[in-house]
């Protein structure tokens, strides 16, 4: 099946595990892939693992400038986005008692802020 032909996909969170597995997939049925991932070498990796012409860009899910600018990118390269992918995540485990400002920080920046933020950019 090619349902995702003359298309363009971004995955944000999407240089490893669930993230990359959606990548190859939306590859496999035709659409042009834009991923994300914090780091250049994972970010890489995967655009390469990918194929098809994937393209891999740097940004943390956490910064919203970083969030409008990889969107800003795929506009300016095909127009548009046609599907939007939010699967960037961070899980560090703690026991409540354990949990600090700081963690509990971490994770809601990515796994909230970087889906609201990571929309309302694609909305524009």
């Amino acid at each position: 099946m090619n349902s995702m032909v003359n298309k363009v996909a971004l995955v944000i969170g999407g240089a490893k595990g669930i993230g990359l597995a959606i990548a190859e997939r939306l590859a496999r049925e035709g659409a042009s892939v834009i991923l994300t991932g914090r780091r250049a070498d994972e970010v890489e990796a995967a655009a390469a693992k990918v194929g098809r012409g994937a393209r891999g860009l740097v940004a943390d899910a956490a910064r919203q400038e970083d969030l409008q600018r990889v969107v800003a990118v795929v506009r300016e390269t095909h127009g548009r986005i046609d599907a939007l992918v939010l699967n960037a995540g961070l899980s560090e485990p703690a026991t409540l008692r354990d949990a600090t400002p700081e963690h509990f920080d971490r994770h809601f920046s990515v796994n909230v802020r970087g889906a609201v933020f990571g929309l309302q950019a694609a909305l524009g």
